[in-house]
């Protein structure tokens, strides 16, 4: 009798250790498998992280590169023909941005042409000047009403050479020199067409050059 009890309570006590052990292999599966998870919860977190990060610096990258165009306002009435150019405020300010090639526009009232928009346009090779004539009603002379609503767009060193050549001398530190070169190198083309194959040769480009 004594010996079935002992075998009895052998075998209880093996039961209960094989439950013992069961239930811990349980629970180290469970403790390991909720630490893997927070592992990879916390990497895709830090992943996304990056990656939001990521898309800020690609925001603020495409936000530096948003180009700011300054605006001179409007010359003088007929500023070139009988006005002060080196006291006009727009003449100036257009001036001062193709010296620091910075983008610029502004407004040249001229009696003849009507309004002229001068931009100043930086880019990789050079800083170049553009300028835009008015519409066709405010041309006062017919014979230049087709370059209405034309442009051409020269370098800055196109501008000088032509000055040079014609045996002028930029001051390339005096705004309204700049401004006012390029007003009348540019616009040969007014007083007679075959002016634009020298603006060509130059580098220029543009409609008014057609």
């Amino acid at each position: 009798m004594q010996k079935k009890i002992s075998t009895l309570t052998g075998i209880i006590i093996i039961v209960v250790i094989a439950v013992v052990l069961f239930a811990g292999v349980f629970v180290f599966e469970k403790y390991t498998r909720t630490v893997r998870l927070s592992a990879e919860s916390q990497t895709k977190g830090n992943n996304q992280n990056q990656r939001g990060i990521n898309q800020e610096e690609v925001a603020i990258q495409g936000a530096e590169q948003v180009t700011t165009v300054k605006n001179c306002g409007t010359s003088k009435k007929d500023v070139f023909n009988g006005g002060d150019p080196t006291k006009d405020l727009a003449l100036n300010c257009l001036g001062e941005a193709v010296i620091s090639c910075n983008s610029a526009s502004g407004i040249v009232s001229d009696v003849n042409v009507g309004n002229i928009k001068f931009e100043i346009v930086p880019s990789s090779a050079s800083c170049k000047i553009k300028i835009t004539l008015g519409t066709e009603e405010f041309i006062t002379e017919s014979s230049r009403k087709w370059a209405a609503n034309r442009w051409i767009e020269c370098p800055k060193e196109a501008v000088k050479n032509l000055t040079e050549k014609s045996g002028g001398k930029i001051d390339e530190s005096v705004k309204i020199s700049w401004i006012g070169t390029s007003y009348f190198n540019m616009l040969m083309p007014l007083a007679d067409k075959s002016n634009a194959a020298i603006l060509k040769n130059e580098g220029c480009s543009g409609t008014l050059l057609q």
